[in-house]
């Protein structure tokens, strides 16, 4: 029994001096340099080296980070090297990180607390935790440091455009940006180093967001999103220089007074990922831009620096961009070809169709003319293959029974001047429904002129008073003595008495007074007034190639034609016309497009603000020739209407009286479909008009070629 006692007392012992833990000297820490290797412009690796004594002579240990396999010398003692990841912008304040040391043969792991430092000198800047004084253990936390940027320097670079699916432009336009961040480091205050201190150079990400208008940045509103573009920023000698963009369709935006954003943020050692974890506080700069400027001087006014501020507005940039996204896409399913064929009061036909076969129209005629449109097409082959046409629209599309006598009446003599004649009723346009999401767009030039509707008026007042008075008077006498004529005629006898009665006796006098009174008095009055519109009309001539569309051709009935049968019914309930549609095609096609843009332009006041995307509501983007030269006509008639002060027909020059005439039978500018020219008269009066030499050529082509379509000879059907 005493054995068994003893036993157990052996065993008790022997099992509690194993459960003694493991006694760990204090740990030293020597820094030994910097890596060179996986730095980033916010974090680095130091290399450090550790020694501590164990107790625990030629024993294997492991030690951790790095996990190290060591065996202690005979004092127990054992030594190694580490790498601490340094972030370098992390607060001035002691960083905790935890050693971990495991005796392999009992599998104690031991957890040792330690406190690096960097700021500190190479003495005390890493220390075992466990032997830390009071005063640096209870430390305050300090402030983040952050980045500000003074002011960003933005210069225009050049404008670019792109194409929509429903053929809408939209501007890019490049900026040259340069700007020097500072970090600001608050707490490094208390070692004399508050001074801003260049920003590291290496990569970050720099975003430039664009808002409209600017009263956000002097009160807490919610801007209006316009456009986000951010890119990978190279950051040398503490400055930044790249280039933006920005992007919109929105013609307001450029001209106004607008709020730009700015953030940037350092990237992670995969030179990919945002390192949100840098220790920079996060922050916005808002600042005032004019998009239109040539240079600007964009100072930063407002700096949002809440801790989740990045948070907020990444998510506001990312739900107003999905929201531009879902407009553009409800805004391409509005206006489909069945919305247009409603709109334009048009009977649409497709290809192999059973309208062909009850028109009695040729429908491979028709598809060709759809496909290769009508410019080589002669004029005795359209009226022929058109004629059908004439009953099918005026008689049968229209629904005039004879019971309806008078309207019968009328729609039978308008359908057999129609058949003398189709092309005196039709009008043929040949449209293009655009199915590429992605078109490639080329700039081929462009103009700028002034384009001023006024009118002004004068009103005045004057009298004027005068008078003269002139008087005068005049008398005279005379008398003569001629004795040389006495004495001639006498000479030769002697001289009677009547001889000197006879002769002359001259003499005078003269008296002569005037008086002249001159009263005048005038006074006036004028006062001019004068009220304009000032525009900037500019013009952009596109080059627009599609992979996949469908071709389509209108037959459209003039207006007269129309007029004869529905003298009463408004316009916009009158039937139009066919639109015959062939296959949707995939072999691709190139056309020109003219894009016409109208801006506000006017002398800056005292008192409004000429920038304010409010004062500048005249903004206007005009696509086509056909909507160009209507707006024209329009304009002239408001001007000679507002002159003359009674309606008067307009009279705008040659050119545009021209134009509008061309153009004028055609459909207007829907979205996603265009008017493609097959009209030679229209190609060269478009060659005339033309500013830019690079559209000359293409149209020049153009109109060689016979088609719009391709650069490539066509050679015709028998039927053109």
């Amino acid at each position: 029994m005493r054995k068994l006692l003893a036993l157990l007392i052996v065993i008790f012992s022997q099992q509690n001096l194993a459960k003694t833990p493991t006694t760990v000297d204090e740990i030293k820490i020597q820094f030994q340099g910097v890596s060179a290797r996986n730095q980033t412009p916010t974090s680095r690796n130091i290399n450090l080296k550790f020694s501590t004594c164990l107790g625990l002579p030629d024993s294997e240990v492991a030690v951790t980070p790095g996990n190290q396999k060591l065996k202690t010398d005979a004092k127990g003692c054992i030594q190694w090297t580490s790498q601490y990841r340094h972030k370098v912008y992390e607060p001035n304040q002691d960083q905790l990180q935890f050693i971990s040391i495991t005796i392999l043969k009992s599998n104690e792991k031991i957890n040792i607390p330690i406190f690096i430092n960097p700021f500190r000198n190479d003495a005390d800047f890493a220390v075992d935790g466990r032997f830390i004084d009071k005063d640096r253990k209870n430390t305050k936390p300090q402030p983040a440091p952050f980045i500000q940027i003074p002011s960003v320097q933005a210069q225009f670079s050049g404008t670019d455009f792109k194409v929509d699916s429903l053929l809408e432009v939209t501007f890019v336009r490049r900026y040259s940006l340069a700007l020097t961040p500072e970090v600001v480091r608050p707490d490094l205050q208390s070692i004399s180093m508050s001074a801003p201190e260049r920003l590291r150079d290496g990569k970050y990400i720099l975003r430039a967001s664009l808002f409209l208008g600017d009263e956000n940045i002097a009160k807490s509103q919610i801007p209006k999103f316009v456009d986000s573009y951010q890119k990978v920023v190279e950051v040398q000698g503490g400055r930044i220089q790249t280039q933006i963009e920005f992007s919109s369709n929105d013609l307001i935006v450029w001209g106004g007074r607008n709020s730009v954003a700015f953030e940037i943020y350092p990237l992670g050692a995969d030179g990919k990922s945002l390192d949100l974890n840098s220790g920079l506080q996060q922050r916005v700069f808002w600042g005032s831009f004019t998009p239109s400027n040539e240079m600007s001087n964009i100072i930063i006014a407002k700096v949002e620096s809440e801790a989740d501020s990045q948070t907020k507005f990444s998510k506001f940039l990312s739900e107003n961009s999905k929201k531009l996204i879902a407009q553009r896409v409800r805004k391409q399913y509005n206006f489909s070809l069945k919305a247009f064929i409603e709109e334009n009061g048009l009977t649409l036909v497709s290809a192999q169709d059973a309208a062909f076969a009850s028109y009695g129209v040729n429908e491979e005629f028709i598809m060709d003319l759809a496909l290769q449109g009508s410019i080589n097409v002669d004029r005795n082959s359209l009226n022929k293959n058109l004629r059908p046409l004439c009953r099918a629209f005026f008689i049968d599309n229209l629904g005039i029974s004879k019971s309806q006598s008078a309207d019968f009446y009328k729609a039978a003599k308008t359908t057999k001047a129609c058949e003398k004649n189709p092309l005196s009723v039709f009008t043929i346009e040949h449209r293009i429904h655009n199915l590429d999401n992605a078109p490639t767009v080329q700039w081929l030039g462009g103009a700028s002129q002034s384009f001023n509707v006024a009118n002004s008026f004068d009103l005045g007042s004057g009298r004027s008073l005068g008078s003269t008075l002139r008087q005068g008077a005049s008398s005279q006498v005379g008398a003569s003595l001629r004795p040389l004529s006495l004495l001639t005629n006498t000479l030769s006898k002697v001289p009677l008495l009547k001889d000197f009665f006879s002769a002359s006796l001259d003499w005078s006098w003269s008296l002569d007074s005037s008086r002249t009174d001159t009263i005048s008095d005038s006074n006036g009055q004028t006062v001019n007034f004068s009220r304009g519109l000032y525009l900037i009309e500019q013009q952009a001539v596109l080059e627009i190639s599609i992979q996949k569309y469908q071709p389509c051709i209108s037959v459209l009935v003039n207006e007269q034609a129309l007029l004869s049968i529905y003298d009463d019914i408004p316009p916009v309930n009158r039937p139009q016309g066919f639109h015959f549609c062939a296959p949707r095609q995939t072999n691709g096609i190139t056309f020109l497009e003219n894009y016409f843009f109208f801006s506000q332009h006017f002398s800056t006041g005292d008192f409004i603000d000429a920038r304010h995307p409010n004062n500048r509501p005249f903004v206007l983007s005009i696509r086509g020739n056909r909507d160009y030269y209507t707006f024209l006509n329009l304009t002239h008639s408001l001007l000679s209407l507002n002159n003359a002060g009674q309606t008067v027909k307009a009279n705008p020059s040659d050119l545009y009286i021209k134009g509008a005439d061309l153009f004028s039978q055609q459909q207007r500018a829907y979205p996603g479909s265009t008017s493609a020219f097959t009209d030679a008269q229209q190609i060269e009066f478009m060659l005339q008009s033309e500013t830019s030499a690079e559209a000359k050529g293409v149209l020049a082509k153009f109109l060689q070629e016979m088609s719009p379509f391709s650069r490539h000879q066509i050679k015709p059907l028998a039927a053109r």
